[in-house]
Order: C-alpha cells, then structure tokens, then sequence
C-alpha cells in the first residue's frame, strides 16, 4: 500500500509531533507563541505584589516583635506611674505599624492596580 506524499508528510509531522511532545517537560516554553504582552504584564504585577507581600509581613513580624520587647521592658522598669505609660504608649506604636502595614500595602498595590499605572502599552 503506497501513501500518498501528503499523508506520508502529515504522518511523519504528527509522529516527530508526539514524540518531541513526549520528551518536554511541562514548565517548558510553548511552541507557539502567541500575543501575551497583557498576560506578561499582568504576571510581573503579581510577582511584584507577592514580593510587596512578604515585606509588609516582614515588617508586621518586626513590629510585633519590637513591641513585644519594648512591653515587657516597659513592665519591668522601676518607675513612677506616667513614665510607665508614656512607656506602654511607645511600645504600642511599633505593634500599630506592623499591623498596619500589610493591609496600607494591599491598599496601594490594588489602587495602583486600578489606576493601570502597570500598563506600559
């Protein structure tokens, strides 16, 4: 049985086809590729937002932790009444900022976001 030279061409594309499919990995580039410039941006955003991320809980871990110390310093120190609050009342100011970090953050990204100041087209 004798094939013709096009179905003898597609035949040979589809088998180098399968065969180059089944010896890529799946986080390898696409063969084709395609308009992706929003796609592209889009995924930068987030890798940006994800790294924003990570330092805003960084420093809310910070300023639980410095506010953490700071009390427990303000508690044990020998002193009169109003120096220990105005103590307590400074180490509350870290705790008041690292808290608060994260959702200002989310606040600026997501307004930022909005405001397509990412779009670079």
């Amino acid at each position: 049985m004798r094939l013709p030279a096009g179905a003898l061409c597609a035949l040979c594309y589809c088998l180098a086809t399968a065969a180059r499919a089944a010896e890529k990995s799946p986080f390898d580039p696409p063969d084709v590729l395609v308009n992706t410039a929003g796609t592209v941006r889009m995924n930068c955003l987030a890798n940006l937002e994800a790294l924003l991320n990570i330092a805003a809980n960084g420093i809310e871990i910070t300023g639980i932790l410095i506010s953490a110390v700071m009390l427990i310093r303000a508690m044990i120190r020998d002193c009169n009444g109003t120096t220990r609050l105005k103590a307590l009342v400074v180490a509350m100011l870290p705790l008041v900022i690292g808290l608060s970090t994260p959702g200002v953050m989310n606040w600026l990204v997501a307004a930022a976001r909005d405001a397509n100041l990412f779009s670079f087209s």
